[in-house]
């Protein structure tokens, strides 16, 4: 079935970028700006179809988790950097900080897509020439990520609405093109499939906090190095 999807939109995106490039002679600017609108839009309609499909593997069990140590840093400076056009797009500052010696344990394509996730969101919610900040650090034996931005904040009476499939919130949605309202479920479940939790503390012009609790337990021998000091592998994560 993902076949038959994405195939289409991949063509219909590949012919419109061709036609973008205006290598067969110049089509003008009504129909330049027509073929840009086309290409916009079959690349939105993809990247809906994508989620569609990775929501429904999770819920079919069919993702399985891959689990190794690696450092926080790391997965943290990835995501940035593909973070980091939309941020300049915004004029929004991002800022990360995680220090070296941090390593965490889990699958890494999933925890990347996790921070992925709250990272998009972080910057689309929030206004230009705002700020976003991520940041790992230990914390009593577990390791809090924290994932910060200037964004209008989420109602109390809408936070738990937030994580249900082709949910969004109103009053932190003007002036954004929205997705189908998945990415928070799939955030939510991928969570999950590690045996955590997330929930959201937020108020109107508080910014987005969400907090992520990974919440399995990998037994006494499953240690991870922190400037000498061994720390469980547990992990806390936060975007507060």
């Amino acid at each position: 079935m993902s076949h038959e999807f994405r195939t289409p939109l991949n063509s219909i995106i590949g012919f419109s970028d061709l036609l973008a490039e205006q290598g067969e002679g110049p089509l003008g600017e009504a129909y330049a700006d027509y073929v840009s609108h086309v290409s916009e839009g079959a690349n939105h309609l993809l990247a809906l179809v994508n989620e569609i499909l990775d929501l429904s593997r999770i819920e079919a069990g069919r993702i399985d988790l891959r689990p190794e140590e690696f450092a926080a840093a790391d997965a943290i400076s990835d995501v940035r950097s593909v973070i980091a056009p939309l941020a300049e797009a915004k004029s929004i500052e991002l800022r990360s900080e995680a220090l070296p010696a941090l390593f965490v344990y889990g699958d890494r394509t999933r925890f990347k897509q996790i921070l992925y996730n709250l990272l998009s969101n972080a910057v689309k919610f929030t206004p230009p020439a705002g700020r976003v900040q991520v940041s790992a650090e230990p914390d009593y034996g577990q390791i809090r990520f924290c994932v910060t931005d200037t964004g209008i904040g989420i109602p109390s009476e809408q936070q738990t609405a937030i994580f249900e499939e082709f949910t969004q919130v109103a009053p932190a949605t003007s002036g954004v093109k929205e997705g189908a309202g998945l990415g928070l479920t799939i955030t939510k479940r991928i969570v999950e499939l590690h045996g955590g939790r997330i929930w959201v503390e937020s108020t109107l012009g508080g910014g987005r906090p969400f907090l992520f609790h990974d919440a399995r337990r990998l037994g006494p021998a499953s240690m991870v190095q922190y400037r000498g000091r061994r720390v469980r592998r547990r992990k806390i994560w936060e975007q507060c």
